[in-house]
Protein backbone atom coordinates (compact mmCIF):
# COMPACT_ATOMS: atom_id res chain seq x y z
CA UNK A 1 0.00 0.00 0.00
CA UNK A 2 2.79 2.47 0.85
CA UNK A 3 4.36 1.96 -2.57
CA UNK A 4 1.04 2.59 -4.30
CA UNK A 5 0.54 5.85 -2.37
CA UNK A 6 4.08 6.88 -3.34
CA UNK A 7 3.56 6.14 -7.03
CA UNK A 8 0.20 7.91 -7.16
CA UNK A 9 1.68 10.85 -5.23
CA UNK A 10 4.42 11.20 -7.84
CA UNK A 11 1.89 11.10 -10.64
CA UNK A 12 -0.30 13.62 -8.83
CA UNK A 13 2.64 16.02 -8.53
CA UNK A 14 3.41 15.59 -12.21
CA UNK A 15 -0.17 16.25 -13.27
CA UNK A 16 -0.43 19.27 -10.95
CA UNK A 17 2.60 20.89 -12.57
CA UNK A 18 1.40 19.95 -16.05
CA UNK A 19 -2.07 21.33 -15.31
CA UNK A 20 -0.55 24.56 -14.03
CA UNK A 21 1.46 24.92 -17.23
CA UNK A 22 -1.57 24.12 -19.35
CA UNK A 23 -3.64 26.67 -17.47
CA UNK A 24 -1.00 29.32 -18.02
CA UNK A 25 -0.27 28.58 -21.67
CA UNK A 26 -2.81 26.19 -23.17
CA UNK A 27 -6.30 27.33 -22.24
CA UNK A 28 -7.93 29.13 -25.14
CA UNK A 29 -8.96 32.63 -24.04
CA UNK A 30 -10.05 31.73 -20.51
CA UNK A 31 -12.31 34.10 -18.62
CA UNK A 32 -11.14 35.54 -15.30
CA UNK A 33 -13.47 33.07 -13.55
CA UNK A 34 -11.96 30.12 -15.44
CA UNK A 35 -8.43 31.28 -14.58
CA UNK A 36 -9.34 31.58 -10.90
CA UNK A 37 -10.97 28.13 -10.82
CA UNK A 38 -8.03 26.53 -12.65
CA UNK A 39 -5.49 28.16 -10.35
CA UNK A 40 -7.43 27.01 -7.27
CA UNK A 41 -7.49 23.45 -8.62
CA UNK A 42 -3.74 23.38 -9.27
CA UNK A 43 -2.91 25.04 -5.94
CA UNK A 44 -4.97 22.56 -3.94
CA UNK A 45 -3.69 19.61 -5.94
CA UNK A 46 -0.06 20.56 -5.48
CA UNK A 47 -0.47 21.39 -1.78
CA UNK A 48 -2.22 18.12 -1.01
CA UNK A 49 0.21 16.14 -3.13
CA UNK A 50 2.97 17.51 -0.90
CA UNK A 51 0.94 16.61 2.16
CA UNK A 52 0.40 13.07 0.84
CA UNK A 53 4.13 12.72 0.24
CA UNK A 54 4.93 13.97 3.74
CA UNK A 55 2.58 11.59 5.52
CA UNK A 56 3.44 8.62 3.32
CA UNK A 57 7.15 9.13 4.02
CA UNK A 58 6.54 9.05 7.79
CA UNK A 59 6.01 5.33 7.74
CA UNK A 60 3.44 2.78 6.98
CA UNK A 61 0.98 3.39 9.80
CA UNK A 62 -2.60 2.91 8.73
CA UNK A 63 -3.47 6.48 9.71
CA UNK A 64 -0.60 7.97 7.71
CA UNK A 65 -1.39 5.88 4.65
CA UNK A 66 -5.08 6.67 5.07
CA UNK A 67 -4.32 10.37 5.22
CA UNK A 68 -2.26 10.12 2.04
CA UNK A 69 -5.00 8.18 0.28
CA UNK A 70 -7.60 10.74 1.39
CA UNK A 71 -5.47 13.62 0.08
CA UNK A 72 -5.03 11.88 -3.26
CA UNK A 73 -8.73 11.05 -3.49
CA UNK A 74 -9.46 14.68 -2.65
CA UNK A 75 -7.20 15.72 -5.52
CA UNK A 76 -9.09 13.53 -7.97
CA UNK A 77 -12.49 14.73 -6.82
CA UNK A 78 -11.81 18.40 -6.01
CA UNK A 79 -9.20 19.39 -8.56
CA UNK A 80 -10.43 16.94 -11.18
CA UNK A 81 -13.96 18.32 -11.03
CA UNK A 82 -12.70 21.90 -11.30
CA UNK A 83 -10.50 21.05 -14.29
CA UNK A 84 -13.51 19.38 -15.93
CA UNK A 85 -15.68 22.41 -15.16
CA UNK A 86 -13.26 24.75 -16.91
CA UNK A 87 -12.61 22.44 -19.87
CA UNK A 88 -16.24 21.61 -20.57
CA UNK A 89 -18.16 24.58 -19.18
CA UNK A 90 -20.55 22.08 -17.55
CA UNK A 91 -21.38 23.39 -14.08
CA UNK A 92 -22.53 19.91 -13.00
CA UNK A 93 -18.88 19.07 -12.37
CA UNK A 94 -18.78 21.65 -9.58
CA UNK A 95 -21.12 19.41 -7.57
CA UNK A 96 -18.29 16.91 -7.09
CA UNK A 97 -15.81 19.39 -5.60
CA UNK A 98 -17.27 19.37 -2.05
CA UNK A 99 -16.67 15.62 -1.81
CA UNK A 100 -13.03 16.24 -2.60
CA UNK A 101 -12.93 18.97 0.03
CA UNK A 102 -14.39 16.51 2.51
CA UNK A 103 -11.61 14.05 1.68
CA UNK A 104 -9.05 16.78 2.30
CA UNK A 105 -10.56 17.54 5.70
CA UNK A 106 -10.71 13.87 6.67
CA UNK A 107 -7.09 13.55 5.59
CA UNK A 108 -6.07 16.36 7.93
CA UNK A 109 -8.03 14.70 10.75
CA UNK A 110 -6.08 11.50 10.05
CA UNK A 111 -2.81 13.47 10.18
CA UNK A 112 -3.78 14.89 13.58
CA UNK A 113 -4.79 11.47 14.85
CA UNK A 114 -1.55 9.89 13.63
CA UNK A 115 0.45 12.60 15.39
CA UNK A 116 -1.50 12.14 18.61
CA UNK A 117 -0.86 8.39 18.77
Amino acid sequence: MAAAVGVITGLSGLTAVAAGAYGAHGLDNPTDYQKKVWERATTYQLAHTGAALAVASRGSSKLALGAGALFLTGNALFSGSLYALVLTGDSQFARVAPYGGGCYMLGWIAVAAAAAL
